[in-house]
């Protein structure tokens, strides 16, 4: 058995509108450095989705595609959990990699072994539908969630495209902004008064 183990950090961001797991290695086993484990990727149920190898590297990020996407040789998405693109250009509703949408396990093994359980981007973030061209019929304002997907109350219903994709640290950035901003802002008005 080895050493207790963490990520750092793990997550899934939307990078150009391709739903991406993001895992941080701190720098808490600096003697395996450079060792190769294999990342396993397992749905909630504990199916194993894929397995692959990937070098531990202290104080780094790694980027991998969340299960069931695809992207094309130019960058653009080809498939994302519940969505095809279709021959004729058209995404429609793919059920064989929907339930991907409800979360994945990450286990990686490099000597000690790390756990994290990451879910797919929420339905509001700019990867988590995709954003068309949709067969006659549906228009490309609203996306249709599959409809076993677990924001879903039912397969009929739409829901309007809302909400950002920007980096957490973005968001931050502009709070803490905003905030020392309005402190400024404060501590003039004390003066003058």
């Amino acid at each position: 058995m080895g050493q207790p183990f963490s990520f750092s950090g793990a997550s899934t961001v939307c990078a150009a509108e391709v739903p991406t797991i993001v895992i941080t290695f701190a720098n808490a086993f600096p003697q395996l450095a450079g060792m190769t484990g294999t990342l396993t990727m397992a749905d909630l149920n504990g199916n194993v989705v894929s397995t692959q190898p990937l070098v531990y590297q202290p104080n780094t990020t790694v980027s991998l595609l969340y299960p069931g996407t695809r992207v094309n040789p130019d960058g653009s998405i080809a498939d994302v959990p519940g969505w095809v693109l279709n021959s004729a250009g058209f995404w429609v509703r793919d059920p064989s990699d929907e339930f991907l949408r409800n979360g994945i396990v990450l286990t990686y093994v490099v000597n000690p072994t790390a756990t994290a359980t990451v879910t797919y981007p929420p339905e509001s973030s700019a990867c988590a539908n995709p954003n068309g061209p949709f067969p006659p019929g549906d228009t490309a304002t609203t996306r249709v969630l599959p409809p076993n997907s677990p924001n879903s109350p039912n397969s009929s219903r739409s829901l309007a495209f809302t909400g950002s994709d920007a980096p957490p640290r973005l968001i931050l950035g502009f709070a803490l902004l905003a905030s020392g901003a309005l402190v400024m802002g404060m501590q003039r008005r004390r003066r003058r008064d």
